[in-house]
């Protein structure tokens, strides 16, 4: 049960922060790095050929990390669903025989506002996870995200951007479920791998 819950969760935040407009771009890049965590213990392979390190989550962490997931879930979700009120009724506003620019603009600045708050929300939880970590955990992270290249380095060539996820080839994790394209995986930062295919339909 607890497992199904952390997948419709993971598949709530991965289509919660979807980029709809531009603007959706500043909320999406955060909320892909967004840690979570339903008790794993990951690996992270910090660069080529490096040895891995291991996490080494401990029984209370993982408890932690399934309580702060909720949380964000609980905070995210009403203002998930105003941030689509808000777009529904700035559509309806957009496509009247005569528009209204002060509502526009209105509905549009309240969007806005949405999405900061939404980021705020991504931000703060990130900052709890983190605040739960070891030194040498923090470490493993430090490191890691000082390697050359990163996310978006080049692969065979060509450089590799997947909705804001890094490439499975690049960052190992723990699978944590399965979809008819593959599963989805996380890795040391909690960012999902492969994940455009969880969501609560398919669990």
């Amino acid at each position: 049960m607890r497992f199904a819950v952390a997948l419709f969760a993971l598949g709530f935040v991965a289509q919660s922060f979807a980029p709809a407009f531009a603007e959706d771009t500043a909320v999406a890049e955060i909320a892909a790095t967004v840690p979570i965590m339903e008790g794993v213990s990951a690996n992270v392979i910090s660069g080529e050929g490096a040895e891995r390190a291991r996490m080494q989550f401990t029984d209370q962490q993982k408890e932690k990390f399934y309580e702060l997931k909720n949380k964000l879930l609980s905070e995210a979700g009403p203002k998930k669903l105003a941030l689509a009120e808000q777009k529904r009724l700035l559509k309806d506003l957009l496509t009247q025989e005569t528009i209204d620019r002060k509502a526009v603009q209105a509905a549009q600045d309240k969007i806005n506002s949405l999405h900061t708050e939404l980021a705020n929300v991504a931000v703060a939880y990130k900052l709890d996870f983190q605040q739960e970590l070891t030194p040498d955990q923090r470490k493993i992270m430090r490191y890691k995200s000082l390697r050359p290249g990163g996310k978006g380095r080049s692969h065979h060539g060509r450089k590799v951007h997947h909705k804001g996820f890094p490439r499975a080839s690049e960052q190992t994790g723990e699978r944590i479920g399965s979809t008819e394209s593959g599963g989805a995986q996380l890795n040391v930062d909690g960012d999902l791998i492969n994940a455009d295919n969880i969501t609560a339909s398919n669990i």
